[in-house]
């Protein structure tokens, strides 16, 4: 190396004007086989070199750094068994260097940083085996950073991070073996970067910026999966602009990687990607105008032999329009769709989307502060030959934020948002199920909200059962908070039967209004509104073609010095026609209303021959409350009309939370419950109290095995009140009531003779009018096809069903028909400290944690259980019983549902997500009292069951006994107690 160094010395001295040549070769051979790395420099005089090379058995390592004026042009390259890597640099005004080689048989790398000016170039080569790639860079006239490495072995990788200003630049990368190549090569006035790859086994990442306008493409394949982006940023303005631009990209045997990011400004931008495999593609493009502020974008995908997975987010201030994406499943019959477009001071969007062979799903995050933000979402699929589809969009000026998602799966889709804003808002959500043309849908427009909460959902399903296929279409709307106006429509079509809804307040105030709709084997519709607005209505209605058959409408307003302290409305409409377990038509409309005024009107009309008329119209000139309960009924059988005025409440509860529902929620100091928005219950039951005032708002149907109606004594057990208000007791409407599991859930009543056929005949109303959640406190000790038929259909169409487990000793020593059927959840009781009660029915176990026929799945208070009852007999009352602990399960279930609503979630998920909990809470006691005497002969006939031969000793009457006996997937309480928390 010292006659070198003194050869570009002499020539410093002499200031010869003329480049030094310099060819270097270094060699090493060993256990790890023989490298060669030859170099070769032309050097102009103010160039500085220095080097450091270290050789080892088979390998070699070198580092070396230059720096200096004038042209210079640096070479290195790298060989063995089979592979090399190569370096090439060339500046004519400035460059500084420094970069490493390293190598031994088995493979090699080369890395380097640069800074140069003038007219540059640098290029990184490798071969190895069949692949070969190529990644370079430069600048006509400009600058020139870059940061570029390249290892090559059994395959090749290579990286560059490159920053350009100037004119004509370029980065440029490709790749090339037997199965494809790929390769872009383009110039462009200020700066671009190209990649491409077409190999089994290769990777490329590049990051470029430029200094005014350019563009960027890149492109992944192989032979499974493909991907493209690319980028094109247009300033026509006087003043360069800025943007910088990073591609990720790799591809191997039927995967794909690939990933874009851009921040910029300029006077046009687009953006556009496509990512696809044979598992499915998406396909997203994007254009803006006049980016004045940087707007920065960035998405990466993943293309494997399962699945296709996309994120994204997008960050700016000022106008983002439009941005559209659509993600499609393998053979095309699932989907789904987004669109953004709007401005925001700023605003930003997030999200990711799967899409595989049998569905596609879509998260996405979205926020814009006083701007405009336009989105909509769908879903759809076709699916044992027919087609499924479910939407949802916004609107919004004025500041919001929220979650939007979209499903396909294969007998669902869903389209939902969860969304808090300011401003003025439009949203709306629809279904529709073919082949019948079933529709659901709801909208709603805002304006002058502040922190306004809005929830929407739209979702569709497609089930078979007994070969024939059923439909099921859903749409919600949910509002809560301040706006000077608030407006909500709700809509559902069946066969040619309608039923719709609408409310609305139109002076400023704030409150809930919520529209639902759906359709099973029926049209329902309806609408609640709780407000202090001094204007409000609402109206129900259905029918059949153009003709109207039902309907009922509600009122408040003040007068001149008046004041609307809160008016509350629950109207509902359903159309449901004669089918083959149903044997009328029958429109029915219900509404139930409570106001809290001065100097005001509430009102209460009636759909009669294509008018509205008057039913009943209040006016106080000083403060007061009245409820009111009506029915418009419609049938091929019969017309039953009844308006009801509800009596002023003479007793308040001792408990407004009671224990049982406290213990479900984990807590022993709640003033209140939340829960159960847009799920509909159905007991079937003695009947209920329609009036009480803690029921009145959640009542939606009422029939009997007569049909529908209502009668001012609906329950003439009042075993059905105290499971109704353990379910969905809200308060009361005058705020002094209690509080059951699920208080904002809708209360399907069916009251039943308690025959078998008439048990069933009450499943298939709940089912074909839509109830989520059947609850039956209610048991039998002999099977019945009859009811187990019921029981499926009611299943296939995605009702979770709940049913007591029964008393056992001495009517039922196992569980009670039908909760001991197959997938129906059967309820055991415990007491207040979590022990099971001896007399709840064990039914059998086999401690699998898996729940079947004759197993009890869960256990929840039964004991001395405080509830709603008949107002005729004193509000409520203490009972006990299996009866009284299956309601707790089906008002958790509603709470729980309601929360994950917007994520599909269905029956089975429900009942999975309550097992989870149930498993955390295990009851291992069984509580045995001195009154089990009265039935200890009882047990003498069991005595080959393994429970109550462990009991049969301890029921002598002496005192209480706390037998540790339970364990796991066991007897009387199952998995365990489903606790949850608010």
């Amino acid at each position: 190396m010292g006659p070198i160094k003194y050869a570009c010395l002499l020539a410093v001295i002499l200031a010869i004007p003329t480049a030094c040549a310099i060819s270097v070769s270094y060699g090493s051979s060993g256990y790890g086989g023989a490298v060669t790395v030859s170099e070769s420099y032309e050097l102009d005089t103010s160039t500085e070199l220095s080097e450091s090379t270290n050789l080892g058995q088979g390998s070699v390592e070198q580092t070396k750094s230059a720096s200096g004026t004038g042209t210079n042009r640096i070479s290195t390259s790298i060989s063995s068994n089979g592979y090399s890597a190569g370096s090439s640099i060339e500046s004519t005004s400035y460059l500084s260097l420094s970069s490493a080689v390293a190598g031994d048989g088995s493979g090699a790398g080369i890395s380097q940083a640069l800074s140069a000016s003038g007219s540059v170039s640098s290029s990184l080569n490798g071969v190895t085996g069949d692949i070969e790639a190529v990644h370079s860079a430069g600048v006509e006239s400009g600058m020139l950073s870059s940061a570029q490495s390249l290892s090559v072995g059994a395959d090749v990788s290579a990286l560059d991070n490159t920053r350009i200003a100037g004119m004509n630049g370029y980065v440029s990368a490709g790749f090339s073996n037997k199965e494809g190549s790929g390769e872009v090569a383009s110039t462009f006035s200020e700066g671009a970067l190209y990649g491409s790859l077409g190999s089994e086994n290769a990777a490329v990442y590049g990051d470029v910026a430029m200094t005014g306008p350019g563009s960027l493409t890149a492109s992944a394949s192989d032979s499974e999966s493909s991907s493209k982006h690319e980028i094109i940023i247009e300033d026509e303005g006087a003043d360069a602009e800025e943007s910088a631009s990073a591609m990720l990209l790799a591809a191997t045997g039927g995967y794909a990687l690939s990933g874009t990011s851009v921040v910029a400004t300029g006077d046009q931008l687009s953006l556009s990607s496509v990512i696809s495999n044979p598992k499915g593609s998406s396909i997203t493009k994007e254009a803006q105008s006049r980016v004045s502020k940087p707007m920065s974008s960035q998405s990466i995908g993943i293309a494997s032999g399962n699945s296709v997975t996309t994120t994204w987010s997008r960050s700016g201030r000022g106008k983002m329009s439009p941005i559209s994406s659509t993600y499609r499943s393998t053979d095309g019959t699932k989907s789904v769709s987004n669109s953004v477009s709007g401005k925001g001071y700023p605003y930003s969007i997030a999200g990711s989307a799967t899409y595989s062979d049998s569905s596609a799903a879509m998260y996405q995050t979205v926020s814009s502060t006083k701007g405009v933000l336009k989105t909509s979402q769908s879903a759809w699929s076709r699916s044992n030959g027919e087609e499924l589809s479910a939407a949802s969009s916004l609107s919004s000026s004025g500041t919001i934020s929220g979650t939007q998602i979209a499903i396909s799966d294969p007998i669902k889709v869903i389209s939902s948002q969860s969304l808090t804003v300011t401003g003025t808002a439009t949203v709306s959500s629809s279904s529709r199920a073919s082949s019948n043309g079933d529709r659901s849908s709801a909208s709603s427009i805002v304006n002058g909200a502040s922190k306004m909460s809005l929830t929407t959902l739209a979702d569709a399903s497609n089930t078979r059962y007994n070969n024939v296929l059923y439909h099921r279409t859903g749409a919600l709307v949910d509002t809560s908070g301040y706006a000077k106006s608030l407006k909500a429509d709700s809509s559902a079509s069946y066969l040619s039967n309608f039923a719709r809804s609408h409310g609305e307040w139109t002076k400023a105030g704030s409150g809930e209004l919520t529209v639902s709709a759906e359709t099973v084997k029926s049209a329902v519709s309806d609408v609640e509104i709780k407000t202090g607005s001094d204007k409000a209505l609402s109206y129900t209605q259905s029918g059949t073609g153009s003709t109207v058959k039902s309907g009922l409408y509600t009122y408040a307003a003040k007068r001149s010095g008046g004041d609307v302290y809160l008016y509350q409305s629950h109207l509902y409409s359903h159309a449901y026609p004669k089918n083959d377990h149903h044997s009328i038509d029958e429109y029915v409309s219900t509404a139930s209303s409570a106001i809290s005024a001065k100097k005001s009107d509430m009102k209460i009309w009636q759909w009669e021959n294509g008018r509205w008329v008057a039913a009943k119209n209040y006016y106080s000139s000083g403060s007061y409350t009245a409820a009111t309960r009506a029915n418009d009924i419609v049938t091929s059988s019969y017309k039953w009309d009844k308006l009801w005025e509800v009596r002023p409440r003479s007793k308040t509860p001792y408990d407004r939370v009671p224990w049982g529902v406290e213990y479900m929620y984990s807590s022993s100091s709640l003033s209140k419950t939340y829960g159960g928005e847009g799920i509909d219950v159905a007991i079937i039951d003695t009947g209920a109290d329609t009036l009480h005032p803690d029921l009145l708002m959640g009542i939606e149907d009422f029939a009997d095995p007569y049909g529908p109606g209502e009668y001012s004594q609906s329950d003439s057990h009042g075993h059905g009140t105290h499971v109704a208000g353990t379910i969905v007791a809200d308060g009361g409407f005058d705020g002094r009531g209690i509080y059951g599991m699920a208080p904002e859930a809708d209360l399907r009543v069916y009251s039943t003779n308690f025959y078998y056929s008439d048990v069933a005949s009450g499943i298939y109303r709940a089912t074909d009018l839509g109830a989520e959640i059947i609850s039956m406190s209610l048991g039998g000790s002999v099977e019945s096809s009859t009811l187990n038929r019921a029981l499926d259909y009611a299943m296939a169409n995605g009702v979770l069903v709940v049913a007591a487990a029964g008393n056992g000793v001495p009517d039922n020593p196992t569980m009670a028909t039908p909760a001991r059927y197959p997938g129906v959840v059967g309820v055991g009781a415990i007491d207040r400290s979590g022990n099971a009660i001896w007399w709840s029915s064990p039914g059998s176990n086999d401690g699998d944690y898996v729940p079947e026929g004759n197993e009890v799945t869960f256990g929840a208070p039964g004991v001395s259980v405080y509830s709603t009852y008949p107002t005729y007999w004193g509000y409520y009352t203490t009972m006990s019983g299996t009866s009284m602990a299956t309601p707790h399960i089906a008002g958790t279930a509603a709470s729980l549902w309601s929360r994950y609503l917007i994520y599909g979630d269905g029956a089975n998920d429900i009942k999975n997500m309550m097992m989870n909990y149930a498993k955390q809470n295990d009851v291992t006691t069984v509580k045995v009292t001195p009154e089990s005497v009265l039935y200890r002969s009882y047990a003498e006939q069991y005595l080959n069951s393994g429970y109550y031969s462990s009991i049969y000793p301890y029921m002598d009457g002496s005192k209480t006994y706390y037998l540790n006996i339970l364990q796991g997937d066991d007897v009387l309480t199952g998995v365990g107690v489903p606790r949850i928390k608010l």
